[in-house]
């Protein structure tokens, strides 16, 4: 059970240490007078979210079929943090108008779910593991053991699939981006 707790930890400090972070960044950033390299950072983190999509495209085999998908995981989930924690110090948290708070708010949303949906998955899958090795030590054959883990083999299941609830999200974070980016050239006057 320490692997599970220490899991839940890691998410909460993880969620914890982003927001400080960003605040900590982003004030220093203003207070050293390059608030105008902001942008810079925001395309930088949206060019890394937009990489980390690649492990979507391996695991699928569209593109790329080498390397682990493992590794590939690993590599979407930090490119997709540290990206994510770029796009935040690019807009701060600020309530200035509609459309950056709207994406900014489903930016947390996809990456808490993420973050979220990563520790449910792992903490019922080693759970799954502890118990059914647990009965197996009782005596238990493995369909008895099974039979008395059904419940916890669907939840299991239902979390393999959590990503059916997180490619909306992040959808929806690609939609409500595309125009933040178009609106922000738009009004800023690139297109003038």
């Amino acid at each position: 059970m320490g692997i599970i707790i220490r899991r839940g930890v890691i998410l909460v400090v993880s969620i914890i240490g982003l927001i400080c972070g960003v605040l900590f960044l982003e004030s220093l950033i203003d207070a050293a007078g390059f608030t105008s390299y902001k942008h810079i950072v925001g395309v930088a983190g949206s060019i890394m979210i937009m990489v980390s999509i690649l492990y979507s495209l391996r695991k699928r085999k569209i593109i790329f079929t080498k390397g682990s998908l493992n590794g590939w995981r690993v590599f979407h989930e930090w490119l997709t943090i540290v990206g994510a924690f770029l796009v935040f110090v690019h807009g701060g948290f600020h309530t200035h108008a509609f459309v950056p708070i709207a994406a900014g708010t489903i930016m947390f949303i996809s990456v808490a779910s993420g973050l979220t949906g990563r520790y449910l998955y792992l903490k019922t899958n080693d759970y799954l593991l502890f118990k059914r090795d647990e009965l197996r030590r009782k005596g238990l054959g493995e369909e008895a053991a099974d039979e008395e883990l059904q419940s916890l083999i669907i939840t299991h299941k239902i979390m393999k699939n959590w990503r059916s609830v997180h490619v909306p999200i992040v959808t929806s974070l690609a939609v409500t981006a595309i125009f933040h980016i178009v609106s922000a050239l738009y009004y800023e006057g690139f297109w003038n």
